[in-house]
């Protein structure tokens, strides 16, 4: 069981979005735990790298490990998920593992249409993985092994969740050197875990939940000087979900970039309700180069119907404290919720004309599993897991546009047609 390695399969939205820009921090951060722990870990970043199934095949063969553990992290990954653990079960005969937040959310679902995988952790894979590695080379049983779905005689089994990691600090920095860093044109940072709020089209709480656990800014500042002096200077992205949820622990961590000398531009995403100017100027000075803000709409019909606790006077306010900041701004909208029609768009439109950002963009929105959207589809028969194309959720349908299969889905359930919503992207889309 020495010998472990970590896949982040590859998906169809290179076509779309062009190359990826982050490491894979996931299963960046799990190598590193289980290399402190004294195993021989591998990452294959397929996605990165552009791989096919006979290259992880290639590659395997040369590594010969004895578990292989797959990141299904993102819901277009499902596929690819179960399509490598076939051919790793069936060529190489090792026991197949399947984390992430897709798989979590899905944990029965997936395990019992994946004959090919053995466990899926669900949680945080710091210690879920490394519980169940050691449970297995101790021959231990398998209940003891918090957060773990696996069959045991045909039927399924999901033991109790695992507790979250309470201190951020106790992870070591991301194994970056099993990477290939020179092929991420961006470093991304995640300074916290979890998120307050609880928006009805989010899955980001799947496996952190909402209390938000934070690394100390020293540790956040130690990866950052680490990856500029190994790697070179990049634009750097802070990739929580919302980066200035704590804006006391925001203003510790700006003293810490700004005391250390540290010349870097970054940017980061958070919510408009989540600013202040003091904070504002403060990321400016620190180098903050632009602030993406996940409006979602310009209507307060559809606002409420996310869950998103934000109003027009929070957008407006903070649109305007921020161009002041001198920090460019970068909206996202989506459009397609339930009850969504021509009105509530406008409302977005006139938000767009209003503000005058920087930039933004208008996505139909996805049922992801772990929603309160997901589980009101399903609840009503509009969507079903059985005949949800993953492949689609994000790419292009082959001679269409990437929002097509989207369009479809969303059709269903709000006031506007297939063509209606691809209509209201694209128009959206050219006003900032």
């Amino acid at each position: 069981m020495g010998k472990v390695t970590l896949i982040f399969p590859n998906y169809a939205l290179r076509e779309t979005f062009g190359n990826p820009s982050d490491p894979p921090l996931g299963i960046a951060s799990i190598a590193s735990v289980l290399e402190k722990q004294g195993y021989d870990v591998s990452i294959i970043d397929a996605n990165a790298e552009n791989l096919k199934l006979s290259d992880i095949r290639s590659r395997l063969n040369r590594i010969k490990p004895n578990i292989v553990a797959i990141s299904c992290n993102y819901s277009p990954l499902h596929n690819p998920t179960l399509t490598i653990a076939a051919m790793v079960k069936n060529e190489f005969n090792v026991q197949v593992v399947v984390g992430g937040n897709h798989a979590t959310a899905l944990d029965e679902y997936m395990i019992n249409i994946g004959n090919d995988i053995d466990y899926i952790t669900r949680g945080e894979g710091e210690t879920v993985l490394p519980d169940l590695l050691s449970a297995l080379q101790e021959q231990k049983d398998l209940a003891s092994v918090k957060g773990l779905t696996y069959k045991k005689t045909g039927a399924i089994i999901s033991n109790e969740d695992a507790h979250l990691i309470n201190d951020l600090d106790t992870i070591p920095l991301p194994a970056y050197h099993l990477l290939k860093m020179n092929l991420y044109n961006r470093y991304n940072i995640i300074t916290g875990r979890g998120c307050p709020y609880n928006c009805s089209y989010c899955a980001s709480n799947v496996i952190f939940g909402r209390k938000v656990r934070y690394r100390s800014p020293k540790i956040v500042m130690d990866e950052i000087e680490y990856l500029l002096h190994n790697y070179g200077n990049k634009r750097f992205w802070f990739s929580d979900d919302t980066f200035t949820a704590n804006k006391q622990y925001v203003h510790t961590l700006l003293d810490e970039i700004i005391s250390r000398n540290v010349q870097i531009e970054w940017s980061c995403m958070t919510r408009v309700n989540s600013v202040s100017k003091d904070l504002l100027y403060r990321m400016k000075g620190a180098g903050c180069s632009y602030i993406s803000y996940g409006i979602e709409s310009g209507n307060p019909r559809m606002l409420r119907q996310m869950n998103k606790r934000i109003s027009i006077d929070d957008i407006e306010k903070a649109l305007i404290l921020t161009k002041e900041s001198g920090i460019d701004t970068y909206l996202f909208f989506l459009v397609g919720n339930i009850g969504e029609n021509w009105d509530s768009i406008k409302d977005s439109y006139r938000l767009i004309r209003k503000t005058k950002p920087t930039g933004a963009s208008f996505a139909i929105v996805i049922p992801l599993p772990g929603t309160r959207m997901f589980d009101d589809l399903i609840d009503k028969k509009l969507i079903s897991i059985d005949t949800i194309e993953w492949d689609h959720l994000f790419a292009k349908i082959p001679g269409g546009n990437y929002e097509d299969y989207a369009a479809s889905l969303a059709s269903q359930w709000c006031d506007l047609t297939h063509d209606e919503l691809i209509k209201a992207c694209k128009i959206g889309g050219a006003l900032a």
